[in-house]
């Protein structure tokens, strides 16, 4: 059949289609009823099927082998279409089913779904699964516009999450966790910019990182919340620092420097200070002894000028006595009252030894020798 004979069969064909057209309208044709309706191509092919049943009717597209196919209809689920490989196998389908449910679903040569679009009453979600059918990549959008990445394992066990907080917190984490779904590590950063990173469960982390625009901690902690050792820069300053901690997670022991300062820090069970080491500015060092309501008691430090000095005072703060070494091989040790008045000074020097003994009012009333 040339070219010029296919035109003229399908022009006839068109106004036959009119024609039967306008005759139902006008009723003077009577519509065709069946439940099965066969397409069949000029060479006797079965190319299309419509089809009826209580509650469903679908209609099937094949290609002349009648092996590849579209099908499409409506059932007790909703609307559905297919489309097969040349053997027959399924290779996509599209429905709709029930509570909202749209999934278009892929699947590969031997007819396992591969990958899975959808979405529901929670949101949209894109799964791609493995040879088991068992989702391997999940990424979804829940409510509150906050998107998740999860990958699981081979049993379908989630083992990373990346997810974005689009509701309060407005921040983005990445989630680890063990066969037994406890967390094991996180990397968060919120809205402000301030960033965690923790290894191991969020009760009983074992390592924690904070990070902001203002400070930065690593912390290290054993099985509960308690902390054992933290490592960081302070707030505002950014000076270097080391906490080390007791099982209470009270700190005990603190390290640290500043523009002007180094120095040691040792606290109580109570995480009161007691024991301060201090280099200062002026390069001096300092060791202070402190009693529980954290006043100074004991104060030892050495001048620029080689002298030395050891400072004991009351409950009050007050000093009480005074032990000093001065440069040229001399010593002193002052008494005071609690006035702060000198009551008694005794010195050692080249000359020999010297004592001095005031009273009230600071009047000598014994000296030797």
């Amino acid at each position: 059949m040339d070219l010029e004979e296919r035109v003229r069969l399908l022009e006839e064909r068109s106004r036959r289609l009119e024609e039967l057209v306008a005759e139902l309208a006008t009723g003077k044709l009577r519509a065709i009823e069946t439940n099965c309706l066969t397409l069949v191509n000029q060479e006797g092919q079965v190319q299309g099927i419509l089809a009826a049943a209580p509650g469903e009717a679908a209609m099937a597209l094949t290609d002349p082998t009648g092996k590849s196919s579209i099908a499409f209809g409506v059932g007790k689920n909703g609307p559905h279409m297919q489309f097969t490989h040349k053997d027959g196998t399924m290779a996509m389908e599209l429905a709709v089913r029930e509570k909202g449910l749209t999934v278009i679903e892929m699947r590969d040569a031997k007819s396992n779904p591969r990958i899975t679009v959808g979405i529901d009453n929670s949101g949209p979600h894109i799964e791609l699964l493995d040879e088991r059918r068992q989702a391997v990549l999940e990424l979804k959008v829940g409510k509150g516009k906050s998107p998740m990445i999860v990958l699981n394992d081979d049993k379908g066990r989630a083992r990373m999450m990346l997810n974005v907080d689009g509701t309060s917190t407005d921040s983005a984490n990445l989630v680890l966790r063990d066969v037994a779904g406890q967390i094991c590590g996180l990397f968060d950063c919120d809205a402000k910019g301030k960033v965690r990173f923790m290894l191991g469960d969020l009760k009983d982390a074992n390592i924690m990182m904070n990070a902001s625009p203002q400070s930065s901690e690593i912390v290290f902690g054993d099985k509960g919340p308690q902390l054992r050792l933290a490592l960081g820069l302070a707030a505002g300053t950014k000076q270097p620092y080391v906490t080390v901690y007791n099982e209470a997670s009270q700190p005990r022991v603190t390290m640290g420097v500043s523009e002007t300062h180094s120095g040691l820090a040792v606290n109580d069970s109570h995480g009161t200070n007691r024991v301060l080491a201090i280099v200062d500015s002026d390069e001096r060092p300092w060791f202070i002894i402190r009693d529980d309501h954290q006043k100074d008691r004991l104060r030892m430090t050495i001048m620029p000028d080689g002298s030395s000095g050891v400072a004991i005072h009351d409950q009050q703060g007050q000093l009480v006595a005074l032990l000093g070494g001065g440069s040229r091989n001399m010593a002193s040790l002052t008494i005071k009252d609690a006035t702060g008045r000198s009551q008694a000074l005794l010195a050692f020097g080249p000359e020999g030894p010297a004592l001095i003994m005031t009273d009230d009012a600071g009047q000598p009333i014994f000296t030797a020798p």
